[in-house]
């Protein structure tokens, strides 16, 4: 109790100063570790919406083409008709098939083995009601072939000409179909191709003034849904065949002009008309890119962002993500 040795003043401001530059650099370590965790959830958000946009947009092109298993225009639909086009087609919103867009694509394919066969009476209406011929393959004891209502189905002949319907109802063999679009594109006479059809479009959905980008996916009917947030880029390519004894076999790209130019199949006149040279498609190449969606991990608008946001670097600044792949449909041979 009389011992009077201690601290001096001078010594407790300097461990002092040095627990503060301790505790400090502590902080400074800890800030960047806690805006990376904060930040991650983000990233993984992102990535994962681009896997479901590339496995929805590879699992439908990689399809395009598939076609008739029986009868006799048995094989892929790229031997009779354009299975890949480079704008909207369907029964709300479609493009004219004069056009070329290179934020959109639209997809044919037949789906299964079942509802094939052949109508039993002229086409020529936009709301027919047509008869199927009992054709090999087609279900025991189905009249229709195995077609349903509500079932998208196709019409097709050797002319190039297709148009796509809705099966409004069916009786027996008789179809009541409901056409997806304005106008058919040719009178099809009886024994034209009818199959089940699966068409789907996939288109980016841009709104300037809230900022909200979305990757779009249209059935070519009454369906027309997001698939993915926050995709702010998306382009598509086309690639062919080179020319008979070319030298380089690599494919060669198929440019705006050479797809809006003709010849035209069936021809110049009737709706629904596409260019020839989208019958030579071999592989489409994919451009996606997304965003992260919350603005403060974006810095300012440029190459790094499309729509900026209010971060200032760091830890918490995140780039948008863009990928190219090619995607080589089975049904469109080399």
């Amino acid at each position: 109790m009389t011992d009077e040795r201690g601290f001096t003043i001078v010594e407790v401001l300097i461990a002092t100063l040095i627990m503060m530059v301790i505790v400090g650099a502590t902080f400074m370590l800890l800030n960047p570790a806690q805006g990376m965790f904060a930040v991650q959830p983000e990233v993984s958000d992102m990535q994962q919406r681009l896997r479901v946009a590339i496995d929805m947009i590879v699992k439908d092109v990689m399809m395009a083409g598939a076609g008739i298993s029986s009868g006799p225009m048995t094989g892929p639909l790229g031997h009779t008709l354009a299975a890949v086009l480079p704008y909207r087609v369907g029964a709300t919103g479609a493009d004219s098939s004069d056009e070329y867009f290179s934020d959109r694509i639209s997809v044919l394919y037949v789906p299964g083995s079942v509802g094939q066969t052949k109508t039993g009476d002229p086409v020529a209406s936009t709301v027919p009601a047509v008869t199927v011929t009992n054709e090999p393959g087609c279900p025991i004891g189905n009249a229709a072939c195995g077609i349903d209502k509500g079932m998208a189905v196709l019409i097709m002949d050797e002319s190039g000409a297709w148009d796509a319907f809705t099966v409004a109802d069916v009786q027996g063999a008789a179809l009541q179909l409901q056409h997806r679009g304005p106008q058919l594109s040719k009178v099809y006479d009886a024994g034209a191709v009818l199959s089940q059809l699966s068409m789907v479009t996939y288109w980016l959905k841009t709104d300037p003034l809230t900022q909200t980008d979305q990757l779009m996916r249209y059935d070519g009917n009454r369906s027309d849904l997001p698939i993915a947030d926050n995709v702010v880029g998306l382009a598509f390519e086309y690639f062919a065949a080179p020319p008979p004894g070319a030298p380089d076999p690599e494919l060669v790209k198929l440019p705006k002009t050479e797809l809006t130019d003709g010849p035209w199949r069936p021809d110049g006149v009737s709706p629904g008309h596409y260019d020839a040279d989208l019958l030579r498609v071999r592989s489409v190449r994919v451009t996606l890119r997304v965003q992260i969606a919350n603005r403060s991990y974006r810095g300012a608008a440029g190459p790094l962002f499309v729509h900026g946001g209010t971060s200032n670097g760091g830890e918490r600044y995140v780039p948008d993500q863009e990928i190219t792949f090619d995607v080589a449909p089975r049904n469109l041979g080399r």
